[in-house]
């Protein structure tokens, strides 16, 4: 029994050491692949970076992000309890400049499963079966404060939420990848390590936020494990970052873009192109 729990340990370790390994062993390397990116910038205060390269983490990868100056451009959090849209749609809806794919949702009933407040009203709470096993995907908060500041951080209990007049919009989302510009240690569930497509939100050292997208699930793009894209991320001076919905649910929209918009290559149609879009309950929007 002894060696047992001493093998279980020595496996744990070795997960939460391939966070800080991974961190740790690139930074040479992840500047010259980032160089590789070409940039755009859409409007005022509104960057897009788009990356195609197939030598990033010995895999072939499909990243793209948005680059945002708080101080210019407006964020806000859309939502359906009622039912699902594509992100295209809710950004469209509003005239949106930009949208990202953003809480984990009810695929069959729609609405979000996790804690969501909107113009300072409580939309749904976090799910009793998540609350009960503490899960990964409520370990985050996505902030939007009356003020237009953004913040990621470990969420408060939801009753502070609800009651904070500062706070404007609140979703809970997760894991924290970094906090206070450390990368969070993860450990060895297959929802960390194994490699999917990814949708995530940062904060950099600037106190600009960046919306970024991994694609996956096809030959042209691998995924990333949430250690690989925590590394990725500190590469791009994030102090904060917070993991999203994401699969068949990631999706980046730039207002203006052919066909659709959708500037990443969803994956919920298994093929590597921009109709892939999923159906969504909430996302975060770009003006």
């Amino acid at each position: 029994m002894k060696a047992k729990k001493a093998s279980f340990i020595i496996l744990i370790l070795s997960f939460t050491c391939c966070t800080y390994s991974l961190i740790g062993q690139t930074n040479k390397r992840l500047n010259r692949i980032k160089k590789q990116a070409t940039k755009e910038k859409q409007a005022p205060g509104l960057i897009w970076y788009t990356l195609q390269t197939d030598n990033l983490f010995e895999s072939v990868q499909s990243i793209n992000w948005l680059d945002i100056n708080l101080k210019k451009r407006q964020v806000d959090l859309l939502y359906d309890q009622d039912s699902l849209r594509t992100t295209s749609d809710f950004a469209q809806s509003v005239n949106a400049l930009a949208a990202i794919n953003a809480g984990f949702f009810n695929m069959q009933a729609g609405g979000s499963v996790t804690f969501l407040k909107k113009d300072g009203a409580t939309i749904a709470p976090n799910q009793a079966d998540l609350k009960d096993r503490n899960s990964v995907v409520i370990r985050g908060s996505f902030v939007i404060y009356t003020n237009g500041m953004v913040g990621i951080q470990t969420p408060l209990e939801e009753e502070v939420y609800q009651s904070d007049r500062s706070v404007d919009d609140v979703l809970f989302s997760g894991p924290l990848l970094i906090e206070f510009d450390d990368p969070i240690a993860l450990d060895g569930t297959p929802f960390h390590q194994k490699r999917h497509p990814r949708s995530c939100a940062c904060l950099n050292k600037k106190g600009r936020l960046i919306l970024l997208t991994v694609d996956g699930r096809t030959e042209k793009a691998a995924g990333m494990s949430l250690p690989e894209l925590s590394t990725f991320l500190d590469s791009l001076d994030c102090d904060f970052a917070i993991n999203l919905d994401g699969g068949g649910s990631t999706t980046l929209y730039l207002y203006g873009k052919a066909p659709t918009g959708v500037i990443n290559y969803p994956s919920d149609n298994r093929t590597f192109d921009h109709q892939g879009q999923r159906k969504v309950a909430n996302v975060i929007v770009v003006h």
